[in-house]
């Protein structure tokens, strides 16, 4: 029994010898295929190649101690495209294998011509902006975003990339509460449609941070044109307005302000304007959930002009000279005026400034007309426009 135990201990140890002479002292040779990035060297800036990566097959000859420790430290070999002087087009290019490692050998590679499109690119810079979806929750408020980089780099051929009017990247913001940071992917507007897969953006992601806090949003909004009530004193004409500052700012829930696009303040009331002004006015918001966070100080600036305007001086006593050997008899003994002027100046008329005179003539005539003349006293920057009656009828009879 414990010679068969050790019989079968030595051929244990025998198969080890002959399996470590075989493939470490004396291992045969074999052949493997292996797939192998190719690199391109010697590239231009101004030429984007196409395909971007490239593979290979090598057929290698080596033991299969080669080939463990080959692929262990994961070098088989070097597979290079030297793509110096290029020019755009499409190409057949040989594939040239160098640094094989130790051991090994290249029997074949497949394939052994690679087929390049070089195609010229051009670069241009451009900012990278935001489109914020959605809105945060009610009750919160998002500052502007920050890019970082705020511009990045795109590449492709000239006709695509100068077709690109904006880059920009989407961030959702809906119902959100908390600040937040994302790595979105920058995206593209052109004027036309064109193949995004022809363009290289470096970098193709930006990071986008936006801060939420709490808090409302605001919103500039314009305050519409004033009305009036009530009618100017006489003397007074309305010749211009103006609302200062022509729009102010409002705060509250997005969904109450976002349908206002105007507000307006309470009528202004004729009647009490003098002179040119300032007048403060008031505000009139929809609902007490709508805030002026600024300064809420809106001013009418209102021009008035004085204009001429015209007064009625009625029941005047007519006074009448007689001759000394007639009694007079007026069909009349009272006019009317109608005087225009500003009213600045007619409130400074006296009744001496109204007075007109008739003095009749020593004739032997027993009925006369004469017309009323404007009163002498009269100042010069008021005006007569009508006198009633314009004549009066006077009859003489001798004493």
């Amino acid at each position: 029994m414990t010679d068969r135990i050790w019989l079968k201990l030595f051929s244990v140890l025998l198969a080890i010898f002959a399996w470590m002479y075989v493939n470490l002292v004396d291992p045969p040779q074999i052949r493997r295929n292996i797939e192998l990035p190719v690199e391109y060297i010697n590239t231009s800036p101004n030429i984007r190649i196409t395909p971007s990566k490239a593979m290979t097959v090598v057929r290698f000859e080596g033991n299969r101690r080669d080939f463990m420790y080959a692929k262990s430290s994961n070098r088989y070999a070097q597979l290079r495209i030297d793509l110096k002087n290029l020019k755009p087009g499409s190409f057949r290019l040989p594939v040239e294998v160098s640094n094989v490692f130790p051991g090994l050998s290249p029997i074949s590679l497949s394939p052994e011509l690679l087929l390049l499109d070089a195609e010229e690119v051009v670069s241009k810079k451009i900012k990278v902006l935001v489109e914020i979806l959605g809105q945060p929750a009610e009750g919160y408020l998002a500052d502007p975003p920050i890019v970082e980089p705020s511009e990045i780099t795109i590449l492709g051929p000239q006709e695509i990339v100068e077709s690109i009017t904006e880059c920009y990247a989407e961030i959702n913001l809906d119902r959100v509460r908390n600040s937040i940071s994302q790595t979105p992917e920058v995206l593209f507007k052109t004027t036309d449609s064109i193949d995004k897969s022809r363009i290289i953006s470096e970098p193709a992601k930006v990071r986008v941070d936006v801060a939420v806090k709490q808090g409302y949003p605001t919103k500039s909004v314009k305050i519409s044109r004033p009305s009036f009530r009530g009618k100017l004193p006489d003397g007074k004409r309305l010749d211009a307005y103006s609302v200062v500052p022509p729009e102010v700012l409002i705060s509250g829930p997005n969904r109450i302000i976002a349908p206002i696009n105007e507000i307006s303040f309470r009528p202004i009331n004729l009647s009490q304007l003098q002179e040119s002004s300032n007048i403060p006015v008031s505000i009139e918001l929809p609902n007490d959930k709508v805030t002026l966070p600024g300064s809420d100080t809106v001013y009418l600036e209102v021009k008035l002009t004085d204009i001429p305007i015209t007064r009625t001086y009625d029941a005047l006593p007519l006074e009448i000279i007689s001759p000394a050997n007639k009694t007079v008899y007026a069909s009349v003994s009272s006019y009317t005026l109608e005087i225009e002027g500003m009213t600045q100046d007619l409130d400074k008329i006296v009744t001496s400034n109204l007075k007109i005179v008739v003095t009749i003539p020593d004739t032997n005539e027993k009925e006369l007309s004469i017309k009323l003349l404007e009163p002498l006293n009269l100042p010069e920057n008021l005006k007569i426009t009508d006198i009633r009656p314009g004549t009066i009828t006077v009859s003489l009879q001798s004493l």
